[in-house]
């Protein structure tokens, strides 16, 4: 491969990773690329099993993509590195804009305190990560002891099935007997230990993972839809979102696109069509119609509303 051409991809990589401001035209015309050369490295990075989500032409890799979750778990710091960072990051200057990143990802990541003179550190952290990561290999439930709830404002002992590490955003995918659900928990939440027990999975079937849709969204639950779009409206959401033409299904009019996919909400892809109302046929999706229809019904009793004001 080309030199040039393989570090440009890289720089698109590194772009790409958090993106939250930076549109399709910005990044083209910082690399000095073409919207279409832009597609085709999009392409191959699903390919290579990078999960990405778009909207309003604002491309972004997530941080659940296989890859990072492989190189997070082959960084992590152990507990005397994370003592020596802090120690570090603690000295530096306040004001500087690195610094207070790396303050926010400290705290978020290993339970650093820096609110307070003496720096308070979860020292437990990564000897957590090592018992859930045990238990999830050979698919034992665990007790995270000591478990504190920001929103109930309590401390309590969860009985769970970890099934997920999620090493990038330091947390734990379980599901949790006692709910009935399966929940993302922080694991420098767990002020106790990792108690891992004897006992083994006993509700596998409920194990349920996150599913992010082409729109944006996540949830655990996903529904089919099937649109019909002109060609207008089949360019935007291969440019906008990242479809490839490949999945979209030529109807037999050859004017329009049959676009079938699953989401987890319909409100993505609700804002897709309503910003195309003239150029989407909604062929399949209860929902979907349904969130359309409130929507819809929502901005035409607000607009009576305020012509009414008006007069």
């Amino acid at each position: 491969m080309n030199l040039e051409i393989f570090t440009r991809q890289l720089e698109l990589l590194e772009l790409l990773t958090g993106n939250t401001d930076q549109t399709v035209q910005d990044i083209c015309e910082r690399l000095d690329i073409s919207v279409r050369t832009f597609h085709r490295y999009i392409a191959m990075f699903r390919t290579a099993g990078f999960e990405l989500t778009s909207a309003h032409s604002i491309y972004t890799i997530l941080q659940t993509s296989p890859f990072y979750a492989c190189i997070a778990d082959k960084m992590q710091l152990r507990s005397s590195e994370v003592n020596t960072m802090v120690r570090l990051i603690d000295r530096a200057d306040e004001a500087d804009p690195a610094i207070q990143s790396l303050r926010r990802k400290f705290s978020n990541l290993y339970g650093v305190d820096f609110s307070e003179q003496e720096v308070r550190l979860a020292d437990h952290v990564t000897a957590a990560s090592k018992q859930l990561q045990r238990a999830i290999k050979s698919r034992r439930q665990v007790v995270l002891h000591d478990y504190e709830s920001p929103h109930r404002q309590t401390h309590t002992d969860r009985l769970v099935e970890p099934f997920r590490l999620l090493s990038a955003t330091g947390c734990v995918r379980c599901y949790e007997p006692a709910s009935g659900a399966c929940k993302t928990f922080k694991i420098a939440r767990i002020r106790g230990e990792v108690e891992v027990l004897e006992q083994h999975w006993e509700h596998t079937t409920e194990h349920v993972n996150y599913y992010t849709d082409a729109f944006g969204f996540s949830g655990e639950v996903r529904h089919r839809v099937v649109l019909r779009l002109t060609l207008l409206a089949a360019q935007v959401l291969c440019e906008e979102f990242g479809v490839k033409e490949s999945q979209l299904l030529i109807d037999p009019d050859n004017q329009h696109r049959i676009f079938a996919t699953h989401v987890c909400s319909p409100v993505g892809i609700g804002r897709f069509v309503m910003g195309l109302i003239n150029d989407v046929e909604v062929v399949r999706g209860k929902e979907l119609r349904e969130f359309i229809a409130q929507e819809l019904s929502r901005f035409s009793n607000r607009r009576g509303a305020a012509e009414h004001k008006a007069e």
